[in-house]
């Protein structure tokens, strides 16, 4: 990631923000042999950590590129401000061409420089488009409980956290 030099004039908060808080979902995939420690920033190549507020969006995300366990966490999030707001389609243009941007995942040093703690904006999968979320923080989040998938659509109830490594070492015993 490029680090970028805001003048005066561009610390000014322009970017609309707002706050979040309640229940979201993070999909992913578990392979043979990964463990669960916890959901941080450090997992992602851009030190955040996306959401969306549909766990169906969640389910997707997790089978569009599974080839292991589909996953959804559950996850709580108290009261949180400062999440920049990019639903406006051109604003997130501008933004884009302002600090020349070929991915737009590279903003988030100068969202973090700015003080912003995340962001909201759209993102598509398949043909669904959805509200996408990331948080800059980790202890802005709470893992509360799991849903897992090993046959496609076929899911499980929520189990809380504290059980999933032990799930998933039942669910390759299984599967061996």
């Amino acid at each position: 990631m490029s680090r970028y030099v805001l003048s005066l004039n561009e610390r000014k908060n322009y970017i609309p923000s707002l706050c979040i808080s309640g229940t979201y979902y993070h999909g992913t995939e578990f392979m043979d042999g990964d463990s669960f420690t916890d959901l941080t920033t450090k997992k992602s190549g851009y030190d955040a950590i996306w959401f969306s507020d549909d766990e169906n969006i969640a389910r997707e995300f997790s089978q569009d590129f599974s080839s292991g366990i589909c996953i959804v966490f559950r996850l709580n999030i108290k009261r949180v401000c400062r999440i920049a707001n990019f639903m406006d389609y051109n604003l997130a243009l501008d933004i884009k061409d302002k600090y020349g941007l070929d991915d737009f995942r590279d903003i988030i040093p100068i969202l973090l420089n700015m003080g912003y703690n995340g962001w909201r904006t759209t993102g598509s999968i398949g043909y669904n488009i959805y509200d996408d979320y990331c948080v800059f923080h980790d202890d802005i989040i709470e893992v509360t409980d799991f849903s897992y998938s090993v046959k496609e659509d076929d899911w499980s109830d929520y189990i809380p956290i504290n059980e999933l490594d032990e799930t998933l070492e039942t669910i390759e015993n299984t599967d061996s």
